[in-house]
């Protein structure tokens, strides 16, 4: 039995006690899960999906009480799993500008947003019993990354839906789409 959804499902569970993790007046974290895909432009039936942990730590250059700009690293890893499993990891870094409850030092913001760019390696595989065998895709490339966030009266979290897009540098026939949905971790006070 492969226990590795549920063990994904468990964590994204969890992920809102850690609220604890206040946001210090320069750094900028949120937790949360992924589900990134990558294809072979070329090669475009075979898509590779990957179900992740993602794990967001930033440091702010400019900050208000209603936007933020940080440079940030939202680490991802996962497993893919069509036949046999195959570690996936997505390692991008970006500049981002967040708005109102996004930013994670707005107590009063119930709505804001995210938006991002920069650049990431991604590595993720599976294997196909049929002409095609084991599929990789391993680049680096540009990101971009949008999301809205909405936070709760009653926990004061904070949660973003993320969509980011990618395409390789090194090889332009690599795509990547990820989505996600994360936490802010904790507000400054």
């Amino acid at each position: 039995m492969n226990c590795r959804p549920l063990l994904l499902l468990i964590a994204c569970a969890v992920l809102p006690s850690l609220k604890g993790m206040a946001q210090y007046p320069k750094l900028y974290t949120r937790a949360g899960c992924n589900l990134f895909t990558s294809w072979l432009t070329n090669n475009d039936d075979k898509v590779i999906i990957v179900p992740a942990l993602s794990l967001a730590l930033g440091v702010r250059l400019l900050q208000s009480d209603v936007a933020a700009v940080s440079v940030t690293l939202p680490v991802s890893a996962g497993f893919s799993s069509k036949s046999d499993t195959y570690l996936g990891v997505d390692l991008p870094a970006l500049l981002e500008l967040h708005i109102g409850s996004a930013t994670g030092n707005n107590e009063y913001a119930r709505i804001g947003g995210i938006l991002g760019a920069g650049l990431a390696y991604n590595y993720s595989g599976n294997y196909w019993e049929d002409s095609y065998g084991r599929i990789e895709s391993d680049f680096w490339g540009y990101r971009f990354e949008a999301g809205i966030s909405f936070k709760s009266e009653l926990s004061g979290n904070a949660a973003i839906l993320l969509i980011s897009y990618g395409r390789g540098i090194t090889d332009s026939h690599k795509n990547l789409i990820a989505i996600g949905i994360h936490l802010v971790m904790g507000y400054k006070n």
